[in-house]
This record gives C-alpha cells, sequence and structure tokens, in this order.
C-alpha cells in the first residue's frame, strides 16, 4: 500500500510539472505573437493600444531580448503620443532592468535622443570571495619557562588556510573604489624542536579562527576590454574568535612518558584585536552587471599576538593551571603573524539612474 501511494504521488507530481511546464511555454508564445502584433501597429500608427497589448508579458513572458524590444516600443510609443512623463518613466524602468545598454544604429533617433537627456550611474556593488592563502610567523622574541632569553625551535605554516569573505564597494570617482570588508579566516602555524631543552623533541600547532575587517581604497586601470587591472591597499583590524593548540613533548634519552593531550583553547593568552595592512592587487573581468574578480593581497601584521601579561597565566589565575608552560614546558614566544591571500570572487554592480 505504501509503494503505491508513493507510486501515485510521483504520477501527480510528474502531471503537475507537466501542466505548468506547457502553461508557461504556451503563455511565452502569447506574448511573443502579442510583441509581433504591438509592432505591427506601432508601424501603422495605432500606439494607443500597445501598452495594454504588452502589459501582461512586460514583467513576466519575454525572453531578454523580447523585454528589450518590448520596453524600447513602449517608449517609442509614448512618445509618439506625445506623452513623454510616461516615456520618461518607462524609460527609467527600462535603465533599472539594463543599467549598462549600449545604444544601436537601429534604435530610433527619437529614442536615442531621450536616452541622451538620462544617466546611469554605479552607487555601489558588492560580493563574496573564498580562497586560500600562506601564513609567515615573524618572532621578535623567544621566553622559556623561567623568562630567559632563548634561541632554538621553528615556526612554520601547517596545512591550507581557509578565506571567506563579503564586500561592498562604494564608487568614489571613475577609477577609485573604497571596499568594505568582513572576512572569516581559519589558519594553522607550527612550532617545532627537536632538541628541546636538551630532553627531547616538542612538537607545537595552533589554529586560529579570525574575523577581519579591513578597509581599502582601490585603483582601477580602466581600458577598453574585459580585463580591468587594479591596485588595492589600506589597514585592517582582526578580531580573534578562537585559538586552539596541540602540543607534544616527546622524551630522549630519558623513562618518561611524551606528553600530549586534549586541545588547548589559547584565546585568553592571545590578544584579540590586532592590526593589519593590505597591500595587493588583481584583476576583474567584466560580466553583464557585474565581475569575476581574483584577487592576491599580503597583510602584514603589527601587533604581538601573545598577550604578554597573560603569558604564564591560566584563565581562572592559577599559574599552575597553565599546561603549556607547566606540564610542556613550553612558553609563548612574542610574534606577529603576517598572511598572504589569494581569492577569487563574484561582484553585483547596483546601479541608479536619473535625468542629467
Amino acid at each position: 500500500m505504501k509503494t503505491v501511494f508513493s507510486f501515485h504521488r510521483l504520477i501527480r507530481l510528474f502531471l503537475i510539472l507537466l501542466i505548468l511546464g506547457t502553461s508557461t511555454s504556451l503563455f511565452s508564445q502569447d506574448c511573443v505573437l502579442k510583441l509581433r502584433e504591438a509592432q505591427r501597429l506601432y508601424e501603422q500608427g495605432q500606439v494607443e493600444k500597445i501598452p495594454e497589448i504588452l502589459a501582461s508579458c512586460i514583467n513576466k513572458g519575454f525572453t531578454r531580448e523580447d523585454k528589450l524590444t518590448a520596453y524600447k516600443l513602449l517608449i517609442q510609443a509614448y512618445q509618439f503620443d506625445d506623452n513623454m512623463a510616461k516615456a520618461e518613466e518607462i524609460l527609467l524602468d527600462f535603465l533599472g532592468l539594463f543599467p549598462e545598454y549600449q545604444t544601436t544604429p537601429a534604435d530610433p533617433p527619437e529614442f536615442v535622443q531621450l536616452l541622451n537627456t538620462f544617466e546611469v550611474i554605479p552607487r555601489f556593488s558588492a560580493g563574496v570571495h573564498a580562497g586560500t592563502g600562506y601564513t609567515l610567523i615573524q618572532v621578535t622574541g623567544k621566553y622559556d619557562a623561567q623568562g630567559n632569553s632563548r634561541d632554538y625551535g621553528n615556526y612554520s605554516s601547517k596545512g591550507i588556510p581557509l578565506n571567506l569573505g563579503v564586500f561592498v564597494n562604494f564608487f568614489l570617482a571613475r577609477q577609485w573604489q573604497l571596499c568594505l570588508e568582513a572576512d572569516f579566516s581559519s589558519f594553522k602555524f607550527s612550532y617545532d624542536d627537536n632538541t628541546f631543552l636538551g630532553i627531547g623533541r616538542l612538537s607545537y600547532e595552533e589554529t586560529q579562527n579570525k574575523l577581519s575587517v579591513p578597509v581599502t581604497a582601490t585603483y582601477e586601470f580602466i581600458n577598453n576590454t574585459k580585463w580591468t587591472p587594479f591596485l588595492r591597499g589600506g589597514p585592517g583590524i582582526n578580531i580573534l574568535l578562537l585559538s586552539q593548540s596541540q602540543t607534544s613533548l616527546q622524551y630522549t634519552g630519558l623513562e618518561h612518558d611524551p606528553r600530549t593531550g586534549e586541545s588547548l583553547n589559547r584565546t585568553f593568552n592571545r590578544n584579540r584585536l590586532s592590526g593589519f595592512a593590505v597591500l595587493g592587487g588583481g584583476i576583474k573581468y567584466k560580466l553583464s552587471k557585474g565581475y569575476l574578480i581574483a584577487d592576491l593581497r599580503f597583510n602584514p601584521g603589527f601587533t604581538n599576538q601573545t598577550k604578554i601579561a597573560n603569558r604564564y597565566a591560566s584563565p581562572d589565575g592559577n599559574l599552575t593551571g597553565n599546561d603549556i608552560n607547566w606540564y610542556y614546558l613550553f612558553t609563548d614566544d612574542n610574534f606577529f603573524i603576517h598572511n598572504l591571500d589569494f581569492t577569487v570572487g563574484y561582484v553585483r554592480k547596483f546601479y541608479v539612474a536619473r535625468k542629467k
């Protein structure tokens, strides 16, 4: 019974979709016939009937090219009828749908003349991007559990960083834009010392999740092709969301079990806010109402990642509760994080049309 019931439901769903598809196809064919009728009436000078004929199809039923033809026909009909207010109203709707429309030799002079009394200005653009990169660690001071300086061990990038973001561009001038972004990034770095304190090997790996808010200015090298190179620069702020570490201390020559454990939350020992700069550039590829973008940037950090006041502390205020220091014998160094990021994305332009 259950199988039969499901089969009957599938049959009914198929019939409904078939009816809807047939209805849509018939409606589209009807709109094509109405457009031909409107063109015939315009050629005969009977323009007063055209708005009524096209009314049911102007918003739904036409292909893009047919919609272009229908809007231009409506505008010309109102021009012919000396109803300039209505012609300008329809032209504004037309420019809202086709803000990047370029006239052709086939366009009537009256339509082109009216079109030239309006201007379309890009108000802003918005987009999304995603990518990866490389993390560089710059150490400015190394410390041990007694607060002494040391000079051993190496930091390196780990894994494949993730970068996801949204952004809005505001047009300042023909070639200048101001970009506001909100990016989520997740990356790893590691520290390895094969002769740690002379007792063994220490492996430390830290994962950071951050929200970045850069504010940059872009300069575009505008040309007559679909490809537009650009340069980018500006400041930014990182907000640390979470920092976690995995640590392993393997003894050599000593009869001790290796020290390993669960992930440790390091957020308390890190500066939650940090500053950085953005230096980079990329290229855009023009699409209708937007473009694809490839962006390469270097983000040098200029804030120490280690919160010095909490170097030897734990969230509960108990020094011996800081497992990094007193269990793994590892102490945070002073270090800066620099990121090299590569992202690709899509940007959509939003325009405003107005009379000159």
